[in-house]
């Protein structure tokens, strides 16, 4: 037995186990027992708990069958027992019974010697058959959960009026194996909100459910081909799934159900749909006809769910989409993964305020209002040959803006917003003389979706420019600029625009997915305002630094950003000068060597993921600050050499490399260390067991490699997180391990062994692979 906040006592055996009973601390009323070792427990056995118990838990408990529950309990939970019976003491105070995982073949009578039992539940356990007339006289239960049985008929023989008619508010019977179930049974449960009969096998419904206050009725995954609700009476209900079952169509009737706000009609197979078969849901929100077979929808109608913002109909066989006509004020759209090719955005309602249309032939997707309000304006515009269209609302937006004699419509921008957005700008050159006549309001210039743009000239006035998905290959920069920022993302450049230079005050250069295939870094030697520069996915497959004298960028550069361009190898004394870096990412290139050595006081964090490094020696290198180091994803086969000095490291990442084994003893020095990843390596053998260990690491992962054995009963931490799992790991000794190892997670090995407290350490086995198995699948 041990105490914490509750109490626990494993392998209870025999009568004379009793004497534990007197060493319950009085800091809980809940006891758990784990791994009882008798058939039968008896109530003289738990009548000798303390008083102050009145909850127990039994748990992985295989070889118990009985248990008599004295009157005294009011919560009782049992847990994986091969419970075959179960007695509950007259005048009992129980009010929750929880049985899950066992060998229960029929609800016990006893709980009738329960008055105030409010819950019940039953799962996982062999019920063939239930008979609503054993709770007849259970006067407060309200939830009875009776879900992954093997339930096959459900009946009610009692003659008289029972007590739980009033009380029963929650009754699952999902997962079971029911065939056909007749509705009247439930009509006379008054107070009933919740019927759930998910994941049965039923292929018909009789009766007619009458029922005031049910709120939610689950029907899903079974084999209904069709449903009648004509003559049913549910005027509270609220939510209604029929998903996953074998319709062809509606439910008939369904439209008499106007309380309804979630309808659920997915994964059936449904080949046509109209919106008029349910008009009459007035508070219908959700409308779920995914997974279907439909290839045709009706939404054009006046006969409208009036409350409907959400219809998905996506993963179907529509092959065209009319919605010119949607009379509701709000309405999201969800229709990707058909086969839609005809499809008019200019004959859309405006009413769409939201459509999803990826995976299809045509994709005419947005995502806000404003979206779709930009593509109405700017396809006006382009039926215009006069004027381009301008539109505002909390910002301006200047659509097809195709030749200077345009810039007169600049002068009716509203003083609203001090940002312009121009989409898709159809003139090759926008110069100074353009961009001149912004109203003097106006700093922020915003251009996207312009593949007609070459060149653009930045006036002095602006301080932020974004350009993003255009043809642009020059931009100049009018001297004494105010430009702040400047991001470029899809573009044609192919070097960093010279003109920058007058870009004095320049804080943050942005420019990806374009061209660039170098970059001296003495370009920027002037710049003594630039803090960040991300120049992520070009081509660039050089970095150098030209420059002779003391640059002005040294004292101001925070922020490196090279990934996912074309770099082969670098020169890493390059980045010494800048003497205020925190932040170098080079991921996600083609190194595959580094020279020289990287001195730096303020490195915080350096990244080398994704590139080809098999072998890194950082001998010499002097990185006091650094916290973060990554350099996952390459093809390392041995750690680091000297990575040991790095003392200032927190988070070291060297998963996904080549690593065959290693030594906790190789990081020993990082003192600071609390997160090491050695994840989807090729590890066959790892040594933990060391006095020479991270003092401060918290968490090794170590996942996805092919450890066969794991040795962990040596560990100084104080508490150590260990993740193995999805290794080969057959041998392992549980009740050799160091106390210091306070979560050990090895799901989907050959024997798992997990835990992730101290407390259920204390109680846990280790399931052989079959049990591995079972939990990965589920």
């Amino acid at each position: 037995m041990f105490c914490t906040f509750e109490c626990y006592i494993v392998n209870f055996k025999a009568d004379r186990d009793m004497f534990a009973f007197q060493h319950i601390p009085n800091i809980s009323n809940t006891i758990n027992m784990h791994n009882v070792l008798m058939k039968r427990m008896n109530q003289a056995i738990l009548e000798r708990l303390p008083s102050f118990i009145h909850k127990i838990v039994i748990f992985n408990s295989n070889k118990l069958q009985w248990v008599a529950i004295p009157p005294s309990f009011s919560k009782v939970k049992i847990e994986e027992s091969s419970l075959r019976s179960i007695d509950i003491a007259a005048n009992s105070l129980l009010r929750f019974l929880e049985i899950s995982c066992c060998d229960l073949e029929t609800v016990p009578l006893a709980v009738e010697k329960a008055p105030k039992l409010e819950v019940l539940e039953v799962r996982d356990c062999k019920l063939s058959e239930i008979d609503l007339a054993t709770f007849c006289d259970c006067s407060s239960l309200s939830r009875l959960n009776l879900q992954r049985n093997m339930i096959r008929y459900v009946v009610n023989t009692s003659t008289r009026k029972c007590r739980v008619y009033d009380t029963l508010t929650y009754l699952v019977l999902d997962r079971n194996m029911l065939t056909a179930v007749n509705m009247d049974l439930f009509n006379i449960f008054i107070n009933l909100k919740v019927l759930n009969f998910h994941n049965n096998s039923i292929t018909s419904l009789s009766g007619r459910l009458h029922h005031i206050k049910l709120t939610a009725l689950t029907l899903s995954r079974n084999k209904l081909d069709h449903v009648d609700l004509c003559g049913w009476y549910v005027p509270s209900i609220d939510t209604v799934s029929f998903a996953s079952n074998y319709l062809t169509k509606a439910p008939e009737c369904m439209n008499n159900w106007t309380s309804v706000s979630l309808l659920f009609l997915n994964n059936n197979k449904i080949a046509n749909f109209s919106i008029e078969s349910v008009a009459g849901l007035n508070n219908l929100t959700l409308l779920d006809l995914q997974c279907n077979h439909l290839t045709e929808v009706m939404l054009n109608s006046a006969l409208f769910p009036p409350n409907l913002e959400l219809l998905d109909i996506q993963r179907n066989n529509l092959t065209s989409l009319d919605m010119s006509f949607i009379p509701v004020r709000s309405l999201n759209v969800n229709a990707p993964y058909n086969l839609i090719s005809s499809f008019d955005k200019s004959n859309t309602s405006p009413n769409i305020t939201e459509l999803s249309m990826a995976g299809n032939p045509n994709d005419c997707s947005w995502s806000t209002r404003l979206e779709q309000l930009l593509w109405i304006v700017s396809n006006a515009a382009s039926r215009s040959n006069r004027k381009p269209s301008i539109y505002c609302t909390s910002e301006c937006f200047v659509a097809n803006f195709k030749t200077k004699e345009d810039s007169f419509a600049l002068q009716n921008i509203s003083n609203i917003s001090n940002i312009l957005t121009f989409q898709n700008v159809l003139i090759k050159h926008m110069d100074y003389s353009i961009l001149e006549k912004l109203p003097n309001f106006i700093d922020i210039l915003v251009i996207f979706n312009s593949k007609k743009l070459l060149w653009l000239d930045v006036p002095p006035a602006l301080s932020m420019v974004k350009i993003q998905i255009s043809s642009l290959r020059r931009i100049d920069i009018a001297a004494n600029s105010s430009i702040s920022f400047l991001t470029i993302m899809g573009s044609n450049l192919s070097s960093v625009p010279i003109t920058l230079q007058n870009a004095t005050k320049l804080k943050g250069l942005t420019i990806t997915n374009s061209k660039l295939s170098e970059i001296d870094l003495a370009t920027f030697c002037d710049y003594s305002s630039l803090t960040e520069l991300n120049l992520e996915r070009n081509m660039i497959r050089y970095v150098v630094n030209t420059s002779t004298k003391k640059c002005s960028v040294y004292n101001t550069l925070t922020k490196i950003v090279l990934d996912r361009n074309m770099i082969t190898t670098v020169n890493m004394e390059l980045f010494n000068v800048f003497s205020t870096l925190r932040w170098l990412v080079l991921q996600s290139n083609n190194i595959t060597s580094l020279s020289g050595q990287l001195y730096h006081d303020t490195l915080e964090t350096l990244s080398f993921d994704g590139n080809k490094l098999k072998h890194l020696d950082l001998c010499g290198w002097y990185v006091p600050s650094l916290n973060t180091l990554s350099i996952a994803a390459n093809e390392l086969s041995t750690v680091p050499e000297c990575i040991h000095n790095w003392t200032g490291v927190t988070s070291l990442f060297l998963s996904q490399n080549k690593l065959t084994n290693f030594s906790i003893g190789s990081i020993a020095c990082m003192n600071n260390l609390t997160w090491l990843e050695l994840q989807c390596n090729q590890l066959t053998e790892i040594t933990l067991n060391s006095a020479r260990f991270p003092a401060k690491l918290e968490l090794i992962d170590i996942r996805a490699n092919n450890l066969t054995s794991l040795d962990i009963s040596f560990i100084p931490t104080q508490a150590l997180v260990v993740n193995v799992e999805y290794n080969l790991i057959s041998r392992f000794d549980v009740n050799n391990t160091s106390q210091n190892v306070t979560s050990l997670r090895m799901l989907g090995n050959p024997v798992d062994c997990s835990w992730s407290s101290l407390i259920e350490r204390s109680y846990s086995e280790c399931n052989r692979s079959d049990a591995s198995i079972r939990l990965r699948d589920h």
